[in-house]
């Protein structure tokens, strides 16, 4: 067996082999990095993006908050109209002894509807006993009206004040509590069924007599938080079932 040596095979020694080794260590890529202008370009075009960010973040966030004052302005419209539907559905009035408060020595009871176009007074069979064995029943006399809001001059609170049972002064009692803010107008309207229209104001005290109206019509009006110059309109109607005549015992 013969060994063939390549013509261009050169035995390196110890010392080249070395100096192979550190010339590959120190490699062309080795002095490679970036200028101070790269450097620069690269930051101006990071805090661009950044600054960007930051502004579709906080558009994104304000139309967030927008949006939720707004619900918050509808959830309370809602809520506060239908308390008041439910509340003047079941409106009425007592007639004859059990008004004068003589049957069976019973205490005196005194009940009246009494409206105008920014607050309304009422008896009511809608009360909730909260609590077990309390001391109550479903009537009880019922109040809305509007009071300046503290926080802006401009607008009002819907307010509502319940009491417990009836009494002889259906005008107090009961604490007022806020249903709705926000609240720039309130307009209520009493249908009368024998005249066939509308009312601006309601007394049983008055020559109307121990009668309910027909219907009452709610009108309020609200800010908008996404438009100062467009306001959120909310109409309802409550049917009144006892209208036509007092309840006797």
């Amino acid at each position: 067996m013969s060994l063939r040596i390549c013509p261009d095979y050169r035995p390196r020694t110890k010392d080249q082999g070395q100096r192979t080794k550190s010339k590959k260590a120190v490699g062309p890529w080795s002095n490679i990095g970036f200028t101070l202008i790269e450097v620069l370009v690269a930051v101006a075009l990071i805090s661009t993006i950044m600054v960007l960010i930051w502004q579709t973040t906080g558009v994104s966030l304000k139309a967030k908050q927008r949006i939720e004052k707004r619900d918050e302005i509808y959830h309370n419209a809602r809520v506060s109209v239908d308390k008041m539907v439910q509340d003047l559905s079941m409106a009425f009035v007592l007639g004859g002894l059990a008004q004068l408060g003589q049957k069976q020595g019973s205490p005196q009871i005194k009940t009246i509807f009494k409206g105008d176009d920014d607050e309304v007074l009422f008896a009511t069979l809608s009360h909730l006993r909260l609590y077990a064995n309390a001391r109550e029943s479903a009537s009880a006399n019922v109040a809305y009206k509007l009071e300046r809001d503290p926080d802006d001059s401009e607008l009002y609170l819907l307010k509502r004040r319940e009491s417990k049972w009836l009494s002889d002064n259906p005008e107090e009692g009961g604490v007022w509590v806020t249903l709705a803010e926000k609240v720039k107008s309130m307009k209520i309207d009493y249908y009368d069924a024998r005249k066939y229209d509308w009312q601006s104001s309601w007394n049983t005290e008055s020559d109307i007599g121990l009668r309910l109206p027909r219907a009452v019509r709610v009108a309020f009006t609200f800010k908008n938080p996404d438009n100062e110059d467009e306001d959120i309109s909310i109409t309802t109607t409550a049917l009144l079932g006892m209208y036509n005549n007092a309840i006797d015992f």
